[in-house]
């Protein structure tokens, strides 16, 4: 039996495989609610035998060095030889998240895709993956150097500097370097940073903010940023409209800068709980123009497929993937 796990800063997902790839059983956790993974894989064995593993792999939010994890959104640090041992898994290997979902890519049906720019995809470029949810990542599949065999490279690029492009993001900015010092990108192209950026703005606009929003958003483990982007939505709140399209602006800017960074010609793909909640909005103008805007190479990014990743198990895939082989 096969264990595969997609681990982030606010889901735990967890999937065991059978050899022929068969799911067998699957549960979900709220991350927060555990202190560590070993928490979790007892609570999620507590009606199974962990010695039928075979092989483990699990991906993590966070950069894995010698088959260890310090997760920034998590403040766990991770031993997959450790694991194995207390579990007495055969193996345990940990890999970035993003590695994960990017090897998920190869079992998706186009139906679990949704095409925001057909573009001109090239089978020999790069293709880049970009997931953003609880924090933001990224991984890079360069052209294969053999028939069959893909190289997925990681990044933290999520911990990059944030480069302001307009006035609002300037004033955002700022507003982000008085409460932190040094602003990265996954400050403001994240769950949470849907959240600083409503702060900054409710603040500058008190009397457009909706009551009706206010109210709900103080109501105890709410989840602050899909009420925010219902509310922006459905036309409720000004400010939650503003917000959502300061959000969507930084993040179709940094893509279509990543874009360009690697040349990304094979296509870019979106993934994460925000682009698979957030489709509707990223196919209007503020996300797509923001895309494009590259000055003398916004026909280049026109030409780039560009492409929402809607299942949300891929990264189980991925490292169920990983494996078996």
């Amino acid at each position: 039996m096969i264990l595969a796990g997609d681990i982030g800063g606010t889901h735990a997902r967890l999937a065991c495989f059978s050899a022929a790839g068969e799911r067998l059983a699957f549960r979900s956790f709220r991350s927060a609610d555990f202190a560590g993974l070993p928490e979790i894989l007892e609570t999620f064995f507590e009606q199974g035998d962990p010695a039928a593993v075979t092989d483990a792999c699990l991906g993590i939010a966070g950069p894995v060095f010698d088959n260890r994890c310090h997760a920034p959104n998590l403040a766990w640090k991770v031993d997959g030889g450790e694991i194995a041992r207390r579990f007495d898994f055969g193996r345990c290997r940990l890999i970035n998240d993003l590695v994960a979902t990017a090897e998920g890519l190869a079992d998706l049906a186009p139906a679990e895709l949704s095409v925001l720019q057909p573009g001109d995809r090239r089978p020999e470029g790069c293709r880049l993956l970009i997931a953003a949810g609880t924090g933001l990542g990224l991984a890079l599949l360069p052209p294969a150097d053999s028939p069959g065999r893909q190289q997925i490279l990681p990044s933290e690029v999520g911990h990059a500097d944030f480069a302001a492009r307009t006035d609002e993001e300037i004033e955002l900015l700022r507003f982000l370097r008085r409460r932190h010092g040094r602003v990265g990108i996954e400050r403001v192209v994240s769950g949470p940073g849907i959240v600083a950026i409503w702060e900054h703005l409710s603040q500058r606009h008190r009397r457009e903010v909706a009551p009706s929003l206010g109210q709900r958003l103080t109501t105890p483990k709410v989840d602050i940023a899909a009420e925010i982007a219902r509310a922006a939505g459905s036309g409720e709140c000004p400010v939650a409209e503003r917000t959502v399209n300061l959000f969507l602006g930084a993040f179709g800017a940094l893509v279509g800068s990543l874009a360009l960074t690697v040349l990304a010609t094979g296509g870019v793909y979106l993934a994460g709980g925000i682009p698979t909640k957030l489709i509707p909005a990223l196919s209007k103008p503020t996300f797509l123009e923001a895309w494009r805007a590259k000055g003398r190479f916004s026909d280049f990014v026109r030409g780039l497929p560009l492409t929402v990743v809607r299942a949300e198990d891929t990264a189980l895939r991925g490292a169920a993937r990983i494996a078996m082989q």
